[in-house]
């Protein structure tokens, strides 16, 4: 005949296989949580428990699954529950989220006013309950809460806490890893979809790390610089910066690891043959689910066009001006001139129609 000893720790061991298998086998907190808790439950010998995961620090708690023993129907606690916001701090399972610990209530009466289930769990006759956080550990680390409530409360022994302790430690790790997974899968089809949209699209679109090196170069910035990607991915992107603005990439990269996005930057870049091109450039940080700030996006649109549109467009405005300045034609012309070039082109010639028809002068 086994020794009361020996059958508890049977009891532990079998509780411990059925928890592995379970985390094991399960793809979500949904689909665990139900196990877990009558798991649990049953170590504790009480009768209902339920299981909250924290969804974020200013966010309240969320109610995952509910369970109760076959003598037992918890469900207007659980629609109770639900009806509730427990914030961090807020009701048993708020007090284990903020201290990271094991909360208890022994006794439902001593908090009649303040616990705001009182009036079901009475009728239910439950007169106890207790909270463990997901880990216990640092506040900063409770991933979930699972609360277990009882008709006659009865002290547990040290070893079976601890043993609920590592339990709980075993459904924080499922709980992180499911969130890491879940970031991954997200991330690859965010950097799928991106990908398909580079390779659509016209404008020249690149990607470089927090050293500024460039890691990727899509066909439309091959055309636009002149260089093809073999060429582009490894090198400093300074090799397409102009001399004058040497310091502008530094400035770049330091907003970009601030997490700042740069719309419409406007500014001139060197194409492989030597000659500037103006572009409009929106850099945008690039973050990984696990390493966080890895880097930058840069799509840069030709404005070449558009740039000395403008230019023209504030030349002839000017142009205007002189002409109605002074009435010195010779000095006008030589101001028209001079403001021409090197501003709007390298060479401005100015012919005057003179009397006999011909232009010259």
């Amino acid at each position: 005949m086994q020794e009361p000893q020996e059958l508890e720790l049977w009891r532990y061991l079998k509780s411990q296989r059925e928890l592995a298998s379970s985390l094991i086998e399960g793809e979500s907190l949904g689909q665990v949580a139900p196990r877990f808790i009558e798991i649990v439950a049953h170590l504790l010998r009480w009768e209902a428990g339920a299981l909250w995961e924290v969804v974020g620090e200013e966010e309240p708690l969320r109610l995952v699954s509910g369970w109760s023993a076959p003598n037992l129907d918890a469900r207007p606690l659980w629609r109770r529950s639900r009806e509730l916001s427990f914030d961090k701090g807020t009701g048993l399972p708020g007090d284990a989220w903020q201290s990271g610990q094991i909360a208890l209530a022994p006794d439902y009466r001593d908090y009649p006013t303040t616990a705001p289930r009182y009036q079901v769990s009475a009728e239910l006759g439950l007169e106890a309950a207790l909270a463990i956080p997901v880990p216990t550990g640092s506040p900063d680390r409770v991933l979930a809460v699972a609360e277990f409530h009882t008709t006659s409360f009865n002290p547990q022994s040290e070893e079976l806490m601890a043993l609920l302790t590592g339990f709980a430690d075993q459904l924080g790790t499922f709980i992180a890893r499911r969130r890491a997974e879940a970031k991954s899968a997200e991330a690859e089809r965010l950097r799928n979809h991106l990908a398909e949209v580079v390779r659509g699209t016209q404008d020249a679109v690149l990607s470089k790390d927090l050293e500024g090196i460039v890691t990727s170069w899509n066909p439309p910035a091959s055309r636009l610089y002149g260089y093809s990607a073999e060429e582009a991915i490894g090198r400093h992107i300074s090799f397409i910066v102009p001399p004058d603005h040497k310091d502008e990439e530094k400035v770049i990269l330091d907003r970009v690891k601030r997490g700042e996005r740069l719309e419409t930057y406007e500014t001139e870049r060197i194409r492989a043959d030597g000659t500037r091109v103006a572009v409009s450039l929106t850099v945008s940080p690039i973050r990984s689910p696990i390493r966080g700030l890895v880097g930058a996006s840069v799509v840069a649109r030709d404005t070449t066009a558009e740039v000395r549109r403008r230019r023209a467009q504030d030349f002839l405005v000017a142009a205007s001006r002189l002409l109605d300045s002074s009435l010195d034609l010779t000095q006008t012309a030589r101001t028209i001139v001079s403001t021409a070039v090197p501003e709007l082109a390298d060479l401005c010639l100015i012919e005057f129609c003179r009397a006999d028809g011909w232009l010259g002068d």
